[in-house]
């Protein structure tokens, strides 16, 4: 390869990282201000779980959409196109307004922020052969997981310091920049478009569905996720209202968790190399389900003792990173003909299971004491091992799929 398809490589690999962490703040630089969200705009924690909520479902609709788009018009249009509409929506969500037209401007940020996800990944296997594709996807995975884990610091100091609409003014400006980013830098990377064929993907997206192994591996880490995401968001409101942390504390104490989640992404390859996939998978199972009751019978018993309380999550955290890696691959190894659509259709089951148990969370915990955040968490990894036993645990031994 010539020094300048090098640059171009690094060039496209270095917008795509930007685009991906533009998602990633958009995500949860907030969460840290939930509980004074909820004072300023008089909802209780239910409602506040909404703007997660409404975020996530509005990815899924682009998960499902965005690559045959994709394919039909081009890269560079398809990513300014959802970059322009989730744009608008963030400097809708800068200003005051009621709870619904939050909500409702939230879901069109999450139809535009979709975007960033699938095209980052989409640029990198256009532009790089197959030597060199692992390599950069490693780079964007690990800047994913960093920037995910970052995001909650600077929200944290962000709210401290000017108040919890900063954060979404922040988010405004990393996508007008990403916008002109596109425009300006980003060539187009498609090297041949197709007609966009809906009718074809409708029948493969029923194919999927019916196929209860599919989808038994594309609801086990949605719900994971979910319950991750629902303990760390409706935790804000716990940690800062009764055990004292400030919204900065509470920002590097969520970031725990992902950087936990990063480091186990550099050694699990080497983990599955060694074990299988099989044996990952079952482990992420069965630890998920038995940590989770931990964390409840620490709930239960010692309500004021975070640390324990932490201690039962952090290996909760670990079971969901192996969970997602294992669980896509048994997924996607159904359906090698229709890769793509395969990968879109258990995205897009991840996004609807993480915004429902999200907002499981917020109805369970509403008003009550922290002992019900730990009934939340339990009945997630209670449901994942009836998911096991019911859909997937007959695909999930076989080593030949």
């Amino acid at each position: 390869m010539t020094r300048n398809g090098e640059i171009s490589q690094f060039r496209i690999l270095l917008i795509a990282i930007y685009c991906m962490v533009t998602g990633c703040f958009a995500f949860d630089v907030f969460v840290p201000g939930l509980p004074e969200i909820s004072k300023e705009l008089g909802i209780n924690q239910g409602q506040t779980q909404w703007l997660i909520s409404a975020m996530s479902l509005g990815t899924t609709v682009t998960l499902l959409i965005c690559g045959t788009l994709a394919d039909a018009y081009g890269r560079r249009k398809v990513l300014f196109g959802f970059l322009g509409l989730m744009l608008i929506a963030s400097a809708a969500v800068c200003f005051p307004q009621p709870y619904s037209s939050f909500i409702m401007w939230r879901f069109v940020q999450g139809v535009g922020c979709g975007v960033t996800f699938v095209m980052g990944f989409t640029l990198i296997a256009d532009v790089c052969d197959r030597q060199k594709r692992p390599i950069y996807i490693s780079y964007l995975s690990a800047s994913l997981t960093l920037f995910l884990a970052l995001a909650p610091i600077f929200g944290g100091y962000m709210i401290h310091y000017w108040g919890w609409r900063s954060t979404f003014v922040f988010v405004f400006v990393m996508t007008a920049v990403a916008l002109g980013v596109v425009y300006f830098c980003l060539p187009e990377t498609l090297k041949a478009s197709h007609k966009a064929n809906w009718s074809q993907l409708l029948r493969s997206y029923r194919q999927m569905i019916l196929s209860k192994e599919f989808l038994g591996l594309g609801l086990t880490p949605g719900l994971m996720i979910g319950a991750s995401v629902g303990y760390l968001s409706l935790a804000s409101h716990y940690l800062i209202r009764d055990f004292g942390l400030s919204e900065i504390s509470y920002g590097w104490y969520q970031s725990i968790f992902m950087f936990i989640q990063g480091g186990l992404s550099v050694m699990l390859g080497s983990i599955i190399r060694n074990h299988g996939v099989e044996k990952v998978l079952r482990f992420s199972v069965f630890c998920g389900f038995i940590s989770s009751f931990l964390f409840m019978v620490a709930t239960w018993f010692f309500p004021t003792v975070l640390w324990v309380q932490t201690v039962c999550m952090v290996f909760f955290t670990i079971c969901i990173n192996s969970s997602i890696v294992t669980h896509v691959d048994k997924g996607l190894s159904l359906f090698p003909s229709a890769l793509g659509t395969a990968s879109a259709l258990q995205g897009a089951l991840r996004g609807f299971v993480i915004a429902f148990a999200v907002q499981i969370g917020g109805w369970m915990v509403m008003g009550a004491p922290i002992s019900a955040l730990g009934n939340f968490v339990f009945a997630m990894g209670a449901l994942v091992l009836v998911v096991y036993f019911a859909l997937t645990r007959k695909v999930i031994n076989s080593p030949q799929n």
